[in-house]
């Protein structure tokens, strides 16, 4: 009967001892566990915090190089333009006057307004191209720089 009661004591004394344990175990764990999401939450704020001045930051390099790229296209549209002008402005004369009759297979005569209409499609045409061109340079060169 002693040796009944013995287990008995035994028994109750481990259970609230593995009790006590559990519970300062499991308290501990979910103390850490808090601990570590604070410490998560802390970092992934601090993490989008500098994501956000980065992004930023970004954003504003961005609008400074295309508005440099812009004033250099500008300052190129404006210099071919007054290229153009000036050497509008040197032209004498079109064409000399219209043959009356064409003597031969190496002469030919053009009907002047016909003529000019023509070549004044086919200049504006090549000046397209030539913007184009400039444009595709100067937009090269903005990569170049934004590359280094």
């Amino acid at each position: 009967m002693n040796l009944i009661i013995y287990a008995v004591v035994a028994i109750a004394l481990i259970g609230s001892l593995i009790g006590g344990y559990v519970k300062i175990h499991g308290d501990g764990v979910k103390q850490g566990v808090a601990e570590t999401q604070a410490k998560w939450d802390a970092a992934n704020r601090a993490a989008e915090a500098q994501a956000r001045a980065k992004e930023a930051a970004d954003k504003q390099a961005k609008e400074k190089a295309d508005a440099q790229h812009q004033a250099a296209l500008n300052s190129l549209n404006a210099s071919i333009a007054k290229l153009r002008s000036d050497a509008d402005k040197r032209r004498t004369a079109f064409l000399p006057a219209t043959a009356p009759a064409s003597s031969g297979a190496d002469r030919a005569c053009f009907d002047r307004p016909l003529y000019l209409g023509a070549y004044g499609s086919l200049v504006e045409g090549l000046r397209g191209l030539a913007n184009e061109g400039t444009k595709a340079v100067a937009d090269m060169d903005d990569l170049k720089r934004r590359a280094h």
